[in-house]
């Protein structure tokens, strides 16, 4: 008797999960807009990223402060030219919109004929020794939360990326301010 009940409660909570992302990408159900519009995909943006992002490092070189714009555009469209190349989980449809401090980043996870939206928010800062700060304040995909040790690997990741902006000559980034609003993100520092 345990066991056959054992088993109704595995086979209801996957007939629930399967029924939860039929509906999420049943075509005659409307799906919720979100406010923000659709951000083009463009490698001429990546482009324009990559380029100001060298212009920056460039005047962080000669000893010049730097000023970095970046838009929802060129980090769109550089994010998901980059997730291209990902075989499994494939991710598409991204989109990063940089409003009131913080970047919403949305697309599709697709893995073994299943696909759900994926929803990450995360908060922007320096803090007082010139290192980039974040914060996940929202991580899922469908209905669930992204699991802690997924976004621990990405925190790990992202430490990384940003613990490797050391400069010819030893020299650091050290970030003044990184603030996001109106659609872009603006960054601020010098080499020390």
């Amino acid at each position: 008797m345990f066991i056959n009940s054992r088993k109704f409660k595995i086979i209801s909570i996957i007939a629930v999960l399967i029924v939860t992302s039929l509906a999420c990408n049943f075509p005659s159900i409307p799906r919720l807009r979100n406010s923000e519009s659709e951000v083009p995909v463009a490698s001429q943006s990546a482009q324009e990223l990559k380029e100001n992002v060298q212009t920056a490092v460039g005047n962080a070189l000669s000893g010049q402060p730097f000023e970095l714009t970046i838009t929802e555009s060129q980090l769109t469209s550089y994010i998901a030219l980059r997730l291209q190349s990902l075989q499994e989980p494939r991710v598409s449809e991204v989109q990063v919109h940089l409003q009131d401090g913080k970047a919403k980043i949305t697309g599709k996870v697709e893995q073994d004929n299943f696909s759900l939206p994926l929803a990450l928010t995360v908060s922007l800062s320096a803090n007082a020794n010139g290192k980039p700060e974040y914060e996940f304040e929202a991580a899922k995909i469908g209905p669930f939360p992204i699991p802690t040790s997924f976004l621990d690997e990405l925190t790990v990741w992202m430490d990384e990326a940003l613990s490797s902006h050391v400069l010819p000559g030893g020299k650091e980034i050290f970030f003044e301010t990184i603030n996001i609003s109106n659609g872009q993100l603006f960054i601020n520092g010098y080499a020390k």
